[in-house]
């Protein structure tokens, strides 16, 4: 039974003031931890740990969670169109106040510290890309809070993908290379967010926008606010904010995870856009070329499970859960992932998105519940662990997925300049150049970017990556390229844990 110590530290922790390790041993930490709380409220602590404390610090988690009555449940139209065809175990999971997912925080920044930091400075890898494209990360943190507003960049001639993975990729170089510096980078972004107020209101400024936005925003919306939450679920120790602040973030979080709706503002965009993807299709699950179940799906799921988890959030985590349900159906039954199929051999590059994702989902829904989620079977009775080896099958012999092609040439998907029945025909008179089609497909990317899958499933090429990477010094590269984690490459996190050998 826990005393009023072991309380204490739970409650300090739950409100993100780090009392360390839940011990019942009233030290030092605990101690400032409780000092700082009362500076945040006005007060002065006496010293003392007694009842008093206990129920400020009950007052305060009570005002911890956004009010359930304030806040307008979205319906998620695509995920209620077939909520009892891609129903999974999933939904009945149940949040804790006492979970965490990094056990020891010190520790785990003593790594990037002492193992990542200053391996990666602006003059080297993705980062000297990126500024020689005249985008720096001033820029990158203006246009990310300016997502939110009418005057961001991702309307403009650079295009929302191509900002979005550059500065995904600045970002996250900056904060590898040295954390303490790059966080800062984060919070302007988290702040500006909530002086801006929009991501509360993500729905109804959505829609008063022009329509001429709607190719835009609702994508970057629901990519770039899931990006920064999950940072945000992982690192929040590092950023330091002041009690009252992390509780609007907390709120902001949770209020966007149970109210926004991507589907709507999509569908502004005309009747070709108003059509839902068939989650009940085993050939084309994409109706058009639409993205209701594309990839903006991974990155809402994940950080709607990271951010429920840390936090305590049912809402944001349940919503975290349909989108995994949306995701887990877009696998037939040949394991082919069917919402960039259409795309034809372009799918390639498109196609290993999924991996990471099903890599930081299973690192979490193992931790919290033990569930070996890369191994469970979906509702077309395939694993992430199939689906994943059959992308690397597809990636070796692009013709497996012309099948599955909806017609439209992506010139842009290849570096040769050839449309797709081109490359049909290349591939049929010559199947060994199937690398020519490979310019958005790495294949150490998609190795280490996805240890638990590839150790599993690709042994050989896993063993080879790490070892060869590790002993060079050179994976930290391979952890930028992810930019849909914003520095949380699940090669990075599991080292960083010490899940997988150094050595």
């Amino acid at each position: 039974m826990a005393g009023p110590v072991d309380t204490a530290q739970s409650m300090l922790n739950q409100l993100g003031y780090s009392a360390g390790e839940i011990d019942g041993i009233y030290g030092g930490k605990t101690r400032r931890a409780l000092e700082k709380f009362y500076t945040s409220k006005g007060k002065r602590f006496d010293g003392a740990l007694d009842e008093r404390e206990l129920e400020d610090l009950l007052s305060a988690l009570g005002d911890f969670s956004t009010p359930k009555s304030q806040i307008k449940k979205s319906r998620h139209l695509q995920h209620t169109r077939y909520a009892d065809h891609i129903a999974t175990p999933f939904r009945k999971l149940k949040v804790t106040n006492d979970f965490a997912l990094i056990d020891d925080f010190n520790s785990f920044m003593e790594f990037h510290y002492t193992k990542v930091a200053g391996l990666l400075p602006d003059s080297k890898g993705k980062f000297r890309y990126q500024v020689a494209k005249n985008m720096d990360v001033n820029f990158c943190v203006n246009d990310f809070i300016n997502t939110t507003t009418t005057k961001s960049d991702l309307s403009g001639s650079r295009g929302v993908q191509d900002v979005g993975y550059r500065c995904g990729n600045m970002l996250s170089q900056r904060f590898l290379n040295n954390p303490k510096k790059g966080v800062e980078n984060y919070k302007r972004i988290i702040l500006g967010w909530l002086d801006n107020g929009i991501i509360e209101t993500a729905n109804q400024f959505g829609r008063k926008l022009p329509q001429r936005y709607m190719e835009t925003w609702p994508y970057a919306i629901s990519s770039n606010v899931p990006n920064i939450i999950t940072h945000y679920a992982i690192y929040h120790k590092s950023y330091n904010f002041d009690y009252e602040t992390h509780q609007r973030v907390l709120k902001l979080g949770e209020t966007f995870y149970t109210s926004f709706d991507y589907y709507p503002l999509l569908g502004r965009r005309g009747h070709y856009f108003q059509k839902l993807c068939d989650l009940r299709s085993q050939s084309k699950v994409v109706i058009g070329a639409n993205d209701h179940c594309g990839s903006f799906s991974w990155r809402m799921a994940t950080g709607g499970l990271y951010f429920g988890l840390e936090f305590g959030s049912q809402a944001s985590f349940d919503t975290g859960v349909r989108h995994l349900e949306i995701m887990l159906a877009t696998f037939n039954n040949e394991a082919v992932y069917l919402a960039q199929a259409p795309r034809g051999i372009c799918a390639i590059g498109y196609m290993k998105q999924f991996a990471p994702h099903f890599e930081l989902i299973d690192y979490v829904l193992k931790k919290a519940y033990g569930i070996d989620f890369i191994n469970t079977k979906n509702i077309n009775g395939v694993t992430p662990a199939q689906a994943y080896t059959k992308t690397w099958e597809i990636a070796h012999n692009p013709l497996q997925i012309v099948k599955y092609w909806n017609g439209f040439d992506q010139m842009n998907c290849s570096n040769n300049g050839k449309n797709m029945r081109q490359m049909v025909k290349q591939l049929k008179n010559q199947p060994n150049t199937y690398r020519d089609f490979w310019s958005g497909f790495n294949k150490e990317d998609f190795v280490l970017s996805a240890p638990s899958l590839a150790s599993q499933e690709l042994t050989g090429e896993w063993m080879s990556f790490h070892k060869s990477k590790v002993k060079s010094g050179n994976w930290v590269q391979e952890t930028v390229s992810g930019n849909d984690f914003m520095g949380i490459n699940p090669y990075l996190l599991k080292l960083a844990i010490g899940e997988i050998s150094q050595n």
